[in-house]
Formats: structure tokens, sequence, C-alpha cells
């Protein structure tokens, strides 16, 4: 399992709000909790990011496109709203992407 960090060095962390289906991925300190725990599961070219509580996916609420769309836990169904692209944030590329309807948060947006 893999802590998922944010890069700004606050120490935060993604994790999940509770152990319910349906639950926001929030930012939180580490304490090294299930919610926080994350693994990468490959599908084909994407992954699956799914938790240890439970193995729930982190996904796109209702495949929303829009900037700002919530990321909840949810049962895995492997659906576009739960496949990630992971790249390496040395690139010049966007270091996140969900490519489930051409959702793409890249640096200079955020």
């Amino acid at each position: 399992y893999y802590k998922i960090e944010v890069r700004n060095k606050s120490g935060k962390c993604v994790a999940i709000d509770s152990t319910l289906k349906g639950a926001n991925i929030i930012m939180t300190d580490y304490i090294g909790a299930d919610n926080q725990l994350w693994k990468m599961e490959k599908i084909n070219m994407v992954y699956a990011i799914r938790s240890k509580v439970d193995n729930l996916s982190v996904e796109i609420f209702e495949s929303n496109i829009n900037r700002g769309a919530a990321a909840i836990a949810g049962d895995f169904t492997s659906t576009p709203n739960q496949q990630w692209e992971l790249l390496s944030a040395e690139e010049e590329k966007p270091f996140w992407e969900n490519i489930g309807n051409n959702i793409n948060t890249n640096r200079t947006e955020m």
C-alpha cells in the first residue's frame, strides 16, 4: 500500500472521509490509518486507485467533467470515472489525470 501525499510539503495526504461507500476523498494529516493507504491496480494502460478500506475505488462523482468535481470512494466497477493515468510529476504534463470523460487537472490550473 502507498500513502498519496500532496507535493506542497504540508504533510497532508489523500484519505477516505469515512469507511462508507460514497464517502468523500479528502486531504488530512497522515497518521498511517487504513483510510489513508492505497494500492494502484493496473487495468490495461490505466490504473484504479483502491483503498485498504474495503477495497473501495477513487472515482469522480457522477462522472462530472467540470473543474472542482468531487472525488468519492465507490465500489470498483472499472468504469472510466475510476480509471487513472499516473504520470511523473517531473514531466511537463499534467501530474495526475482521470481519463474518464477527458477529466484533466494540470499544475498550471491548480
